[in-house]
């Protein structure tokens, strides 16, 4: 049994993530669209920092965010980058302070 959900594979060197980065800045919206039907409506894609699971169902989103908040934790370096222009809102906040 995998330990993951399905996914995009490792990125792997520069030109991986050169690829990577220009999809996402060129057109995120249709970049995690895409990944979505590529894989489901749950992915994991993996990155040298631990990786980042992408949810789109509302049961899974209500699980994360409502049944089992607490057994989950924001630790992404992309949500401490989106932070430093967003502030420590509802997206980039974790624990108390997200509760509150």
């Amino acid at each position: 049994m995998d330990r993951f959900p399905p996914g995009p594979p490792p990125r792997r060197g520069l030109f991986d993530s050169l690829g990577y980065f220009y999809g996402f800045a060129t057109d995120p919206i249709g970049f995690v669209r895409d990944r979505f039907i590529a894989y489901g409506d749950i992915y994991y894609a993996p990155s040298p920092d631990g990786g980042l699971y992408v949810l789109k169902h509302p049961d899974h989103l209500n699980e994360v965010l409502i049944t089992n908040a607490a057994k989950y934790r924001k630790t992404h370096t992309a949500l401490r980058s989106i932070s430093r222009f967003l502030g420590d809102g509802l997206l980039t906040s974790d624990g108390e302070t997200w509760k509150r």
